[in-house]
């Protein structure tokens, strides 16, 4: 039974998830054990990705723009930001997430897609991701399926430390937002709606200021730095 594994559990905040299920659940195994996550984009799945969502000469950037909860939510406005500037620079971006997680657009912007009208299932979703030569997202799904497909993965963190979450996923490189109160590790009771702590000053604006504190620059510097070279990908998702 795993509820509350990591909810309010203290040691949450210095063991990897992973370990810790391994822990609660009584399995033992060596240091050197393969702890990555694991996910397969099925075959016909890249197939129907690549024609779906064909490449061009561009780089391909998927952003994930939400989250569960707001205290782990990047700004969207922000999101806007380093949006504009990896088109600047050359990038085709994907915005990904729930339908209707993004306001309706006013106009078509060269080289931007929001997927978040395209109805897409948790494992088409995937089978995009796995197209992309980078992905930025917040402590989410999809950074963690990032992680888990070897793709380059900027990931965003206020509440939570990115290295005990991502230790096992080699691919993912994170940024701790810094503003002072960080890393509170708080979780959001769905049934209360708490999505931030009784005392905490993001309270009142609706948006995580730690988080907020990530430049999108630093971001899209971050993007370019650590995007996939060489090798790419069969229709299984795994090195060529």
């Amino acid at each position: 039974f795993m509820e509350k594994a990591i909810e309010g559990n203290p040691r949450a905040e210095s063991v990897h998830i992973t370990d810790l299920f391994a822990e609660i659940a009584g399995i033992s195994f060596d240091a050197a054990a393969d702890r990555k996550p694991d996910y397969r984009v099925k075959p016909s799945e890249a197939v129907w990705a690549s024609g779906a969502y064909p490449r061009n000469q561009l780089k391909r950037a998927c952003i994930q723009v939400g989250a569960s909860a707001r205290i782990r939510r990047y700004p969207l406005g922000l999101v806007g930001e380093v949006s504009r500037m990896l088109i600047g620079r050359g990038w085709e971006v994907f915005l990904m997430g729930a339908k209707g997680e993004l306001p309706p657009k006013k106009k078509d912007v060269t080289s931007l897609r929001n997927l978040t009208d395209d109805g897409l299932s948790f494992r088409q979703s995937c089978a995009v991701l796995n197209t992309a030569d980078v992905v930025i997202a917040p402590d989410s799904s999809l950074a963690h399926v990032a992680g888990a497909l070897d793709i380059p993965c900027v990931a965003l963190y206020g509440p939570f430390h990115w290295k005990v979450r991502t230790a096992y996923s080699p691919s993912i490189t994170g940024i701790q937002g810094n503003n002072g109160c960080e890393p509170c590790w708080h979780h959001v009771n769905q049934a209360r709606q708490d999505h931030f702590p009784a005392r905490c000053p993001s309270k009142a604006h609706g948006f995580c200021q730690v988080l907020a504190s990530i430049r999108p620059e630093r971001i899209v510097a971050l993007a370019e730095k650590v995007v996939r070279r060489g090798p790419t990908r069969d229709l299984g998702g795994k090195l060529a």
